[in-house]
């Protein structure tokens, strides 16, 4: 599962009004949706076995992530409105932490982008804490309110 489909999936559940969201298990896509919970964009995950599948050679046992969206609490609407992934598999953005510190101070107040750099997946303003740049994977867009 690639973080590309991960972001489309938590998207559309929030358009849909879904509570709870399931995703392919990966280790990526799990430090992805720790990262999120971190930020206050979800309210908690939990990893789920899933049923046993058999190939030709060899059974194994899909994982999944459930995932808990966050909502408004006056009016119940989604916390994030708007999720747009930013680089691409043939065409990745990297960021230096000059850039990375000018998106942190510039006009992205309602903004919470995630990064993908040497020291783990990190937020702007972790990235900008840490002095290191990295590849830009998507941003939220949070619904203030």
């Amino acid at each position: 599962m690639s973080i590309l489909d991960l972001i489309i999936r938590l998207k559309n559940a929030a358009m849909r009004n879904y509570d709870v969201c399931k995703v392919v298990y990966t280790q990526y896509a799990l430090a992805v949706v720790i990262k999120m919970k971190e930020s206050g964009l979800l309210v908690s995950y939990r990893i789920i076995d899933g049923e046993k599948k058999t190939k030709k050679s060899s059974a194994y046992v899909e994982k999944y992530i459930e995932v808990v969206m966050r909502r408004l609490t006056k009016t119940q609407k989604p916390l994030m409105i708007h999720v747009t992934g930013t680089s691409t598999p043939s065409k990745p953005l990297y960021f230096s932490y000059e850039k990375i510190s000018n998106l942190v101070k510039g006009h992205l107040f309602n903004k919470i982008f995630i990064f993908s750099t040497s020291s783990g997946i990190m937020t702007a303003q972790e990235a900008t804490k840490n002095r290191v740049g990295g590849k830009s994977l998507f941003y939220v867009e949070v619904l203030q309110g």
